[in-house]
């Protein structure tokens, strides 16, 4: 393109695409930091911890209850030995009772089941189990193996032998386990249960400080996200709704807007027979203000008129724009002769306030305008159609700007023929 040649205009279509991104930007990111790759990342972060501290929970239950399982296994086996014993002592007493090959086959099968009971206990490979076993103060297998030789020994002797030999290994074999072995074995089966239960007690506090870590990451995820998340999705929704019900350029409620409110308020005079008028305003000669000063200036008139709509009308009283430079009021609760008299005070307060505007030299210029308006008045307690309304304010409008602008004509739907407009003398503005 050569220098200083006019940049083309864009195509209506791409006005409103762009308009439209522009949009989905303030929707996306509402805050200038855009925090959703951090919330992302925050929720992501939450998630890894809770699976993990949710498995390292399944993994302590798991062990624990393992533990549990083993620990019962294991102090019955050592219980059974006590058993074993016991019943050894008696085995060789009733031999040497007797002295019968029966009882002495007795003594050595309960020998037998013995060693086998050690050998599945150490089977366990459990450090404890193993310490018992082979370390002091207990030395079992040192204690257990003097026991076997010295039943062994015993059962080897026969009723033929010579007594005094017989009663001194019995005496000794009694002697070993009454003062060694099973004081051991008791002590040894006192001090593993109690280490068992520490560790299940070690394992039981580490699930509860699992599960407080689990709702503590919870309650952080539900106020540093979900809540944010939650109030930033509240908050799209209102700009939703914001968007899709207010008019961009003058921050007034849109066609669509001021047509639901309107319907509400004629179903509400059709319940409490209230009166109520519904006003169409159209800038005068607004075409000529855009040809002749540019759509910049004529922007700024319509939002100029916004503002003193806003600032004129009662708080209660509901105004939009229809499109263009076409605005609606509607005036609930109110007689004919009372909008009337509201609509003429806006017109002199329009007509009175010109419009501040810079020119193309960069000074500060003020633009007066006046506007029109047409008034349809309800006062009857019947039917009565937003459609019937709009087309009656309309043609009162557009007497309006016969009558040569800058004047209100209203039009009252009674149970009556509807009354004359009420237009002003010639060359004057009604009051």
């Amino acid at each position: 393109m050569a220098e200083g040649a006019p940049t083309p205009k864009k195509k209506p279509v791409t006005v409103m695409q762009d308009r439209l991104k522009g949009y989905q930007s303030r929707l996306i990111d509402i805050s200038p930091d855009n925090p959703h790759l951090s919330l992302t990342r925050a929720y992501v972060c939450a998630f890894a911890i809770i699976a993990a501290l949710t498995i390292a929970g399944h993994l302590v239950v798991s062990y624990t209850t393992s533990k549990q399982k083993e620990d019962a296994e294991i102090t019955f086996g050592m219980t059974t030995m006590r058993s074993l014993i016991d019943i050894g002592v008696s085995n060789a007493s009733s031999y040497k009772a007797s002295g019968k090959p029966f009882d002495g086959r007795m003594l050595a099968d309960t020998l037998k089941r013995l060693k086998d009971q050690r050998a599945l206990l150490k089977s366990y490979n459990d450090s404890d189990v193993n310490a018992m076993f082979a370390d002091k103060p207990y030395l079992l297998d040192t204690r257990m193996d003097e026991f076997v030789r010295s039943a062994e020994d015993f059962a080897s002797y026969r009723s033929t032998d010579k007594f005094e030999e017989f009663g001194d290994e019995f005496s000794n074999l009694t002697r070993t386990v009454s003062k060694t072995f099973s004081i051991n074995l008791d002590q040894a089966i006192e001090q593993y249960h109690e280490n068992v239960t520490a560790q299940i007690a070690w394992s039981h506090r580490l699930q509860y400080f699992t599960a407080l870590i689990v709702l503590s990451v919870l309650m952080l995820e539900a106020i540093y996200i979900f809540r944010p998340l939650v109030l930033r999705l509240s908050a799209y929704s209102k700009e939703l709704i914001r968007l899709a019900l207010e008019d961009e350029l003058t921050g007034l409620k849109n066609r669509r807007a001021v047509m639901q409110m309107a319907n509400a308020e004629i179903s509400r005079f059709s319940r409490t027979g209230k009166p109520f008028a519904v006003v169409l305003c159209d800038l005068d000669k607004f075409k000529s203000v855009n040809d002749t000063y540019g759509h910049k200036v004529g922007d700024l008139v319509l939002k100029h008129y916004a503002k003193l709509m806003t600032n004129s009308l009662r708080g209660y009283d509901v105004i939009g724009r229809f499109g263009g430079e076409e605005f609606v009021i509607m005036l609930p609760q109110t007689e004919p002769e009372k909008a009337l008299a509201i609509i003429n005070r806006f017109r002199e307060t329009v007509a009175n306030t010109p419009c501040p505007y810079v020119d193309k030299q960069d000074k500060q210029q003020l633009l007066k305008f006046t506007s029109s308006f047409g008034i349809a008045a309800v006062t009857a307690h019947k039917p009565v159609s937003l459609d019937t309304l709009l087309i009656r304010a309309d043609e009162c409008l557009y007497e309006a700007k016969e009558k040569g602008r800058n004047c209100a004509i209203m039009v009252v739907l009674a149970d009556v023929p509807a009354a004359a407009p009420i237009t002003p003398p010639p060359g004057e503005v009604p009051v």
